[in-house]
């Protein structure tokens, strides 16, 4: 970072316990997403570019980000209101982890209209990780709809979707055989649709 001598730094997450260090030396912004306040994502996610804009001296790009930002959220709010439920469901090599409505896949539900499954016991664990759940939990939560993202395709490792794909036909789901659409990192399963 010396080396460097940054104009910015912009930490967030597994970052943000550097911030206060790294201001003493440059400007520093957090922009980590709390999810622990009340308020949905899209909000924060407003806050963030207008932090960022501000940082930066781009407050002018910034506010017609916020306004794109807004105008597609009008565009597909409830649009997803009266399909069911789903399950976000991140998959790294052979583990799953389940994803709520307070994680950064948050639109899914408070966008969109996607009613979240959750575990009996408690909802998944909310914000960067998720919570390690099994094929046979994924199962009982018998969701409508699952999306899963396959990490290691995501952070270039392996093929695009291959992980995901292999680690889901494990699963032992009596529902049909999912229909499965593939788009980059990430797969939209309608689990009630056989292809």
């Amino acid at each position: 970072m010396a080396a460097l001598q940054p104009d910015l730094v912009v930490v967030a997450s597994r970052s943000a316990s550097y911030a206060e260090s790294f201001s003493q030396k440059w400007p520093t912004i957090d922009t980590t997403v709390s999810w622990e306040k009340d308020g949905d994502y899209t909000e924060q996610a407003r806050s963030q570019v207008k932090l960022l804009g501000q940082a930066t001296g781009h407050e002018t790009e910034a506010a017609r980000a916020i306004k794109t930002i807004d105008a597609t959220v009008k565009r597909y709010t409830d649009t997803a209101r009266d399909r069911g439920s789903a399950a976000v469901v991140m998959v790294s090599g052979s583990e799953l982890s389940l994803h709520g409505a307070r994680s950064r896949w948050a639109p899914l539900f408070d966008v969109f209209g996607f009613t979240p499954v959750e575990l009996s016991s408690q909802g998944a664990d909310e914000g960067h990780k998720g919570q390690k759940i099994s094929f046979e939990t994924l199962a009982d939560l018998d969701p409508e709809w699952i999306f899963v993202v396959d990490r290691d395709a995501a952070i270039g490792q392996g093929n695009s979707g291959t992980s995901a794909k292999q680690s889901w036909r494990t699963t032992s789901s009596p529902r049909p055989a999912p229909h499965a659409t593939t788009t980059s990192s990430t797969s939209i399963l309608n689990a009630g649709t056989s292809s």
